[in-house]
């Protein structure tokens, strides 16, 4: 019975194989011999599609690296760590994008109270122009300095401007579609900027943690548009042009332009606004503006006649409009050489084919009959290896792996979760016995992984009079404590953690300042990081006397209670995080004294960005609420009502990031 169905499937595989190898192979020779009449615009529309294509890749090439700066950047100003407001620390985080990034002609950075910071680099210098509108109207205050970094003392000026951000096309269009739409990026249409190069610029809008709006906008030079217009194949005498989407020219190649032409005699002009006759020809073939249908144009320029057809290219700043212009002779060369082409190729795939044909019908069933065999051994669960499966088939090989790879994943499921847990416990076991024991103070602290391992961490210790470490539960004279959060949660951001627990030890081993260690620590994360990988920290230290300072890289908001007038007060980040650039410096906290009864509290964003079924966040005044009704609470209770609010406010789901909390309460001598 097996026999009679090999023998079927085979025959059957050859006469329809054959049927269909012929039924092609005749439409292809009979569209290529008879069908003349549709060549010219099958052949333009092929150079068009392939024409565009190219553009539309080196567009994309060009944009795209710059969207995934822009993200970082906005996220920068969610986070509290980029200000319009905060010039010194916007430019350290600003000018390297600057320099990485050329096509970049200025980065924006503004707010919802018209304070705006922008830089940018010309001629090898770095200009910085800021504008406060609620503080000083209508003035803007100028900065250079004579290199493309901000060293040394600027020439500084000021002008009178009537420059608003909140009514730039960018900040707009940013809020509108950002905040509004939910569209991360706006992006302008294409524009002369003032130093009269052809640019657009996008923008994204945030609300920071302090619920203040900000926007982030690039202007983006677009001078490789005529080097892309002169680099595109089309045919031998073809040509390409970029438009805008409302015609003008943004590209057009140097054959075409009069030797003594300037940039400026026909960049965003209309073509028939330019003295160049062959635009001026194929603007009168299609009048006011481009048809982007796909039908070919015909026009006549002095002897020779041309075909013109247009494409628009949707890209995320907007669409362009690519024209391809062909003289007929090139259609004519180009027809000829695809019917050959097309013939060769056809006969060669009629022969082939059959011969395929008989191949697989003879070793189909072979290999599918060991497949089968197989599976049916892995579904009585034997994952020894099975039999070989006798085909050179891809898609036979390819089910085949698939099977060795089920066999072999069911068999190491069981030594993956053991693996996990391995690793969930190396990551506890580094989290501190005992918290220290300090005179006046009360301490609690916690951390909820997402998943079996997280991305946060905490760590306490305390130090002698010698600032030497001391034994988990001595009492001692001063405590250190560290809160940490890498990007992600996983196994690889639980790693990057325990390396700056690490890294922190052994620095206050030497007696390093926490200053000088915070930017020891940034040097090596920036080098050990992967790309786009960063990791924010507290890290504190408190006195018996109640005195408490601190480094934060990227770490806020730090919220602090105060009994006396039951307030709360929230501090942002003193650094950039760690890992991003090298060479930073990690400032400390201005000293703060905690009177009795007063309570800080570090949090990462697990307990801040925790939603409730209906999408909303924890936030930061939901928070600061908790700590004003049980601020009579030990440490250890605060910290528990802190983590049981967060899960009553999401409703018990499961935390989409890590929770980790120190709470630090001066208790009295």
């Amino acid at each position: 019975m097996q026999e009679d169905n090999f023998i079927s499937l085979r025959t059957g595989l050859v006469l329809s194989f054959a049927m269909l190898v012929v039924l092609v192979g005749g439409t292809i020779f009979a569209t290529t011999y008879f069908g003349s009449a549709r060549a010219v615009r099958s052949v333009s529309a092929n150079l068009v599609e392939g024409a565009a294509d190219r553009a539309e890749e080196g567009l994309v090439a060009i944009i795209d690296p710059l969207y995934d700066q822009l993200e970082l950047a906005t996220e920068w100003a969610e986070k509290g760590v980029l200000s319009p407001t905060d010039v010194d620390s916007a430019r350290a985080l600003l000018v390297p994008l600057l320099d990485v990034n050329r096509r970049i002609d200025a980065i924006m950075v503004a707010d919802e109270y018209g304070n705006d910071l922008m830089l940018n680099q010309q001629g090898g210098r770095l200009r910085q122009r800021e504008v406060r509108r609620d503080e000083w109207g209508a003035t803007a205050r100028w900065s250079e300095w004579g290199s493309r970094v901000a060293h040394g003392e600027p020439r500084q000026y000021t002008e009178d401007s009537d420059y608003d951000p909140r009514e730039r096309p960018w900040f707009e269009g940013a809020v509108q579609s950002s905040l509004g739409m939910g569209e991360p990026i706006f992006a302008t249409p294409p524009y002369i900027f003032p130093s009269s190069a052809l640019g657009l610029t996008f923008a994204s809008a945030r609300r920071s943690v302090t619920g203040r709006v900000k926007v982030v906008a690039f202007a983006i030079r677009l001078g490789r548009l005529q080097q892309m217009a002169d680099d595109i194949e089309v045919s031998t005498s073809g040509r390409i042009v970029i438009l805008s989407e409302d015609g003008r020219l943004l590209g057009v190649p140097h054959s075409v332009l009069p030797a003594d032409m300037r940039e400026e005699e026909w960049l965003f002009q209309f073509p028939r606004d330019v003295d160049i006759p062959l635009l001026q020809a194929a603007n009168r073939a299609y009048g006011s503006r481009a048809d982007t249908t796909g039908e070919p144009r015909s026009f006549q320029l002095g002897d020779q006649t041309w075909w013109s057809q247009a494409r628009t290219v949707d890209l995320p700043t907007g669409p362009l409009i690519v024209v391809v212009l062909l003289p007929r002779s090139d259609l004519i060369d180009e027809r000829a050489s695809i019917r050959r082409n097309v013939l060769a190729v056809t006969g060669i795939a009629l022969a082939l084919a059959l011969l395929a044909a008989l191949l697989l019908s003879r070793r189909f069933s072979r290999p599918f009959e060991a497949l089968v065999r197989n599976s049916d051994r892995i579904s009585i669960g034997d994952f020894t290896p099975g039999e070989e499966v006798p085909s050179a088939i891809a898609e036979i090989r390819t089910l085949e792996r698939a099977q060795t790879r089920m066999r072999e994943g069911l068999r190491d499921l069981v030594k993956l979760e053991e693996d996990l847990e391995v690793a969930r416990q190396i990551q506890t076991s580094t989290l501190p016995k005992a918290l220290p024991v300090l005179a006046g103070w009360d301490f609690a602290a916690s951390c909820q992984p997402a998943d079996e391992t997280g991305g946060d961490t905490y760590d306490a210790f305390g130090l002698d009079e010698s600032l030497r470490l001391v034994e988990d539960g001595t009492t001692c004279e001063r405590a250190v404590f560290v809160l940490a959060d890498a990007t992600g949660h996983g196994v690889g951001p639980a790693l990057s953690v325990a390396q700056l627990r690490g890294m922190l030890r052994g620095a206050v081993r030497t007696g390093a300042q926490l200053s000088t260690a915070g930017a020891l620590i940034n040097d090596q994360l920036t080098a050990d990081l992967p790309k786009n990988r960063f990791i924010t920290a507290w890290v504190g230290v408190v006195h018996s006397n109640g005195r408490m300072r601190w480094v934060s890289a990227g770490q806020g908001p730090l919220l602090l209670y105060r009994a006396a007038d039951r307030s709360t007060e929230l501090f942002n980040a003193t650094a950039p995080p760690f890992g991003l650039f090298r060479g930073l410096e990690i400032p400390l906290s201005e000293p703060l004294y905690l009177e009795p009864g007063d309570v800080f509290a570090a949090l990462t964003d697990g307990f801040y960005e925790a939603l409730s079924p209906k999408g909303e966040e924890m936030g930061t005044e939901r928070i600061g609420e908790v700590l004003r009704r049980h601020a009579e609470a030990s440490a250890e209770e605060l910290r528990a009502t802190l983590v049981a609010a967060v899960e009553e406010f999401s409703e018990g789901a499961a935390p989409d990031d890590d929770r980790t909390a120190v709470v630090l309460k001066r208790a009295g001598l």
